[in-house]
């Protein structure tokens, strides 16, 4: 039986491994973190840049119907997954590592925003503030509607856009099939003998 046992496991760590169980992947170029693939918000997987810039040019318009995360909830729920799946430990330490946050020297932190709503001339944002303590938190502010991150080396934008799922080969299905049926035969010469 203990064959089956190790055959049955390689299995499962085999198909894990392909599934896509691993999480949210940063994109890191030249040292810089430039955003992330697969990031999970509440069961639904987004991809991340960070950006400087406008928000009419980084969304195409500052207008509500711009913004992926139309309540203050879900972008609470988004700056949440970021805090935990992007800006980890290793990212909070040196805040300079985003895109977009060049100079902390004087700030100690970086902001990075997401738009949630207009209303005038004032942009409802959802603020995850890192720290070079390591310390991160997730703050509901305001900002203006004109205000260019390209201006400042303390704030960018966090763009999300939903990412497209890759279907897993059909090789390792039948991989994982031949394993499978290898282990059944298995017990089953065994309890015939």
């Amino acid at each position: 039986m203990g064959i089956l046992k190790q055959i049955l496991a390689a299995s499962a760590v085999m198909l894990m491994a392909v599934s896509g169980a691993a999480g949210a992947t940063k994109n890191i170029v030249g040292g810089q973190l430039i955003g992330a693939t697969g990031v999970d918000v509440g069961g639904t997987l987004w991809d991340v840049s960070f950006e400087d810039g406008t928000c009419a040019g980084l969304f195409g318009s500052c207008e509500n119907s711009s913004f992926p995360f139309a309540t203050a909830t879900l972008a609470e729920t988004a700056a949440e997954a970021l805090l935990s799946q992007v800006l980890t430990a290793d990212i909070r330490a040196d805040p300079t590592q985003v895109n977009g946050c060049s100079n902390t020297t004087n700030y100690s932190q970086c902001s990075i925003v997401i738009p949630v709503s207009v209303s005038g001339l004032s942009l409802a944002i959802r603020s995850m503030n890192i720290f070079n303590t390591g310390y991160g938190s997730n703050t509901a502010n305001f900002m203006g509607v004109n205000a260019d991150t390209g201006s400042s080396t303390a704030t960018t934008f966090a763009v999300f856009s939903q990412a497209t799922s890759v279907p897993l080969p059909a090789a390792i299905w039948l991989l994982g099939s031949g394993v499978a049926a290898l282990g059944f035969g298995a017990v089953r010469g065994r309890a015939q003998s």
